[in-house]
């Protein structure tokens, strides 16, 4: 009859439940003890050789399944920070696109942002695409609200200036 060796959380016997326990391996853990597996660590959290639970990746930050250090904990699309956190929202105006320890970058011209963005958006008045290359809308057109989009034209007896978020009525109408 076979014995089996009953391992303490965070550690495994390799050899069909008899001999050593050995630690579990970095980005795996075992809540139990007894017979059993390491399991890998879900995204968003890490764990070290021996762990008996993944520790969760800080706010603002997320890591690959079966991450085995705490820098693998990178901040998240539209915060920046060192990676293994603490990571911060993007501030209103600001951007990033990428996950990483980059920094934020400022909107183009006419563009805004509100905190924790990927992207910029055209203000209202603004027509361009995810806050890139944003022109005024011509006099005799307008757009009235913030993102992608073209300038409307106004409709008869109206009219509106560069840069409109709305158009006019003529006088006498």
């Amino acid at each position: 009859a076979r014995t089996w060796t009953a391992c303490r959380p965070g550690t495994v016997t390799t050899t069909e439940g008899v001999g050593l326990c050995n630690p579990c391996l970095d980005g795996t853990n075992k809540t139990s003890s007894g017979v059993g597996t390491c399991a890998p660590c879900p995204a968003n959290s890490y764990s070290l050789s021996a762990a008996t639970v993944c520790e969760k990746c800080s706010f603002g930050s997320d890591s690959s399944i079966q991450s085995n250090r705490l820098e693998d904990c990178e901040c998240s699309i539209g915060f920046t920070g060192s990676n293994g956190g603490p990571c911060s929202m993007c501030l209103a105006g600001t951007f990033k696109g990428l996950r990483g320890s980059a920094r934020c970058s400022t909107c183009h011209a006419n563009a805004v942002s509100a905190t924790g963005s990927a992207t910029c958006q055209c203000r209202a008045g603004f027509s361009g695409t995810d806050g890139v290359g944003c022109t005024a809308c011509l006099p005799g057109t307008f757009k009235n609200y913030i993102g992608t989009g073209e300038c409307e034209s106004c409709s008869n007896n109206s009219f509106s200036s560069s840069a409109a978020i709305v158009c006019r009525c003529n006088v006498a109408f």
